[in-house]
């Protein structure tokens, strides 16, 4: 037999030790609920997320485990070093692009290094391909968040959303909202620490060239939509 059935062979076995892997953390309930919403999203356009927030006005706080971590806000010098370093993601025309936009960056410091940031717009901002997300007044949107492996499991990005609440709150947005793949199981793990409220559910759909936006009764109440690129442009 040829390199290509070995090949084939050897990523078919991690393939299944990979599904084993989640469904012993996870439940085959959920593994199969993921699966299922994987091929809706890979073959049928369609996207689901939870959509979830807070009213900052009250105390809130998530005790970060690892002891030396700063929270504040990245000055700009910083982002436009971190943009030279792969793990962290992030590019020059992205950084450019939302602080052109007014977004603030949060991060998360152990001495110089950042070690987590998260991002915050009142307004849009983009989400992938050409779909991006609106936030309106007293909503704040958090977005793109991340933290480096090696300081994952210690609560630092909680404590780093809730560090932005506050922050903004003194902007006059007395409220963040985000969203959430209704499959990604452990980001919704995290809304216990950063006392969230569960809105409802918003999404899109894209079918031989149409989008088509979504959301439930909660969701449109505070004014959170997916919209499209050319909505945006039109709206600027």
């Amino acid at each position: 037999m040829g390199r290509g059935f070995y090949r084939t062979m050897t990523f078919q076995t991690s393939k299944i030790a990979r599904v084993k892997a989640f469904a012993q953390r996870w439940g085959w309930l959920r593994t199969v609920f993921r699966a299922v919403m994987d091929i809706a999203g890979d073959y049928l356009g369609i996207h689901v997320f939870l959509i979830r927030g807070r009213h900052t006005t009250s105390e809130a706080s998530c005790p970060i485990k690892r002891p030396g971590i700063e929270l504040r806000r990245i000055e700009r010098d910083t982002l436009m070093q971190s943009v030279d370093d792969p793990q962290l993601g992030l590019d020059q025309q992205f950084v450019d692009a939302a602080l052109e936009r007014g977004d603030i960056p949060f991060g998360a410091f152990d001495e110089t290094l950042l070690v987590a940031y998260t991002w915050r717009t009142m307004t849009i901002a983009p989400h992938e391909d050409d779909v991006w997300v609106r936030a309106t007044r007293p909503y704040s949107y958090a977005y793109k968040s991340f933290t480096r492996q090696e300081y994952r499991g210690n609560h630092i990005l909680p404590a780093l959303i809730l560090y932005g609440d506050n922050e903004v709150l003194n902007l006059g947005f007395s409220h963040r909202v985000g969203f959430i793949a209704v499959t990604n199981f452990s980001s919704l793990a995290v809304g216990r620490y950063i006392h969230s409220h569960n809105f409802g559910y918003a999404g899109y759909l894209k079918w031989f060239g149409r989008f088509i936006a979504f959301r439930t009764r909660g969701v449109a109440e505070i004014g959170f939509e997916f919209i499209e690129q050319g909505d945006r442009l039109q709206e600027c």
